[in-house]
Parts: structure tokens; sequence; C-alpha cells
């Protein structure tokens, strides 16, 4: 009689077991409680990332505006900052002002004693437009760089916001999964 009892109790073991270990495989979930505790944390950690990233982003956009509208200010020569020099040699930009500047006194200099068609005038104002364009071109790959600056901080804000739905959707359904859990477990 016992051994038939123990038979039965260990076969209706086993079933659970089973029965557990294909629901563990399903959900992927073994321990549910410590699954939900590790996903609140998990949505935590990426909430203050994200709120970290979304702060970076606004900085971003905002330089990369300032930078936009100076660009487009004909008193402003050099509209580049991005707040800590991390994405532009500003030296070079300086650099390349100053030799502007030193051309145009140079100019001031040879209109004072000839003509503007004389050939060293004409030819110290093509190397100021050669200048002029170069510091130009600067100018523009910086604020091209303050662009993708923002464009690639809106992913990466995307990209976590993208990680704590998931984890939120899981966590929708963990009260499901740990009943069921429960279910076999006193089954």
């Amino acid at each position: 009689f016992y051994e038939k009892e123990l038979a039965d109790i260990q076969a209706r073991i086993n079933e659970g077991m089973e029965e557990r270990r294909r629901y563990t495989e399903e959900t992927g979930v073994a321990v549910p409680l410590q699954q939900m505790q590790s996903w609140l944390i998990q949505v935590g950690q990426l909430e203050q990332r994200r709120s970290e990233a979304a702060s970076d982003l606004a900085a971003a956009q905002s330089v990369e505006q300032a930078m936009r509208r100076m660009l487009s200010d004909p008193e402003i020569d050099l509209p580049t900052f991005d707040g800590v020099n991390q994405f532009t040699d500003e030296s070079a930009l300086i650099s390349l002002k100053a030799r502007v500047v030193d051309q145009q006194a140079k100019i001031a200099q040879l209109t004072e004693t000839l003509r503007d068609d004389a050939p060293e005038v004409v030819e110290a104002r093509q190397t100021l437009e050669t200048l002029q364009g170069m510091l130009r071109k600067e100018v523009a790959a910086r604020v091209q760089l303050a662009g993708s600056r923002a464009q690639q901080l809106e992913s990466r804000v995307a990209v976590l916001d993208q990680d704590i739905a998931e984890i939120r959707e899981r966590l929708v359904s963990a009260p499901g999964d740990l009943k069921k859990m429960d279910e076999i477990d006193n089954n």
C-alpha cells in the first residue's frame, strides 16, 4: 500500500517538476519573484541612463541650434563651440581666423600704396577669398559634427526607451507568471 502511495506521490512530483521545467523554458522565468525584483532594478538603472542621455541630448541640440543661428549671422565668423571642446579643435579654427585677419591687414597695407587692380592686391584678395572659403568649410564641418552628435544621442535615448518598454511589458506579465508558478508548486 505504502509503495503504491509513494510511487503516486513521486509521479506527481515528477509531473510537477516537468511542468515547471516546461513553463520555465517557455517564459524564461525560473524564480518569478526574484526576476521581478531584478527587472525593477534594471528599469531603475535604464531610466537613470535615459535621464542622463536626454539631458545630454537637450544640451547637444541647444548647441547645434545656437551654432546654426550664428552661422547665418554675417557678423559672426566662428560660430562653433561645444561647451567642452569634445568634438572640435578650436585652435585650428582660431589659427585659420588669424591668417584671415593677417591677410586682411596685408590687403589694407597694399591698398594704401597700390591701386586695387595692382597684381599684388589682386593676388592678396584671391588668397583672402581662399582662406575665407577654408574657414567657412571648417566651420560648416563643425556644425555638421554638432548635428551628428545630437542624432547619436537621439538614437541612444530611443534605444533606452525601447529597453525600458520591453522590461515594463515583462513586469506586466510577471504577476501572472508568479501565480502560475505558485499553482505548479502547490499541486
